[in-house]
């Protein structure tokens, strides 16, 4: 699957992503991510800064990440490797 930084679902999810991100939200935002497919979240992490998608890669549930990680892009699989530590891996 190509993914595209410009994705519908991307830019329909960003202004809350970035709205829980910005207000620490978590609890919030790992619930609303929860309720997704892991190819919408990906899809979604996509449109976010590297810090930004470490950080709500790290507030999914461990098999919804591992889904996920699976739907991304390689270049961007990599970062998150590098990114996250190697217990989280």
């Amino acid at each position: 699957m190509t993914y595209h930084p410009d994705s519908m679902l991307g830019n329909l999810l960003e202004p809350e992503l970035k709205s829980l991100l910005a207000e620490k939200k978590y609890k919030e935002l790992r619930e609303s991510l929860s309720d997704l497919d892991p190819v919408d979240i990906a899809e979604a992490i996509l449109i976010l800064s590297p810090d930004e998608q470490a950080l709500v890669f790290r507030l999914l549930p461990r098999e919804l990440a591992a889904d996920t990680f699976e739907q991304l892009p390689v270049p961007v699989e990599e970062e998150l490797l590098h990114s996250l530590a190697h217990e989280q891996i």
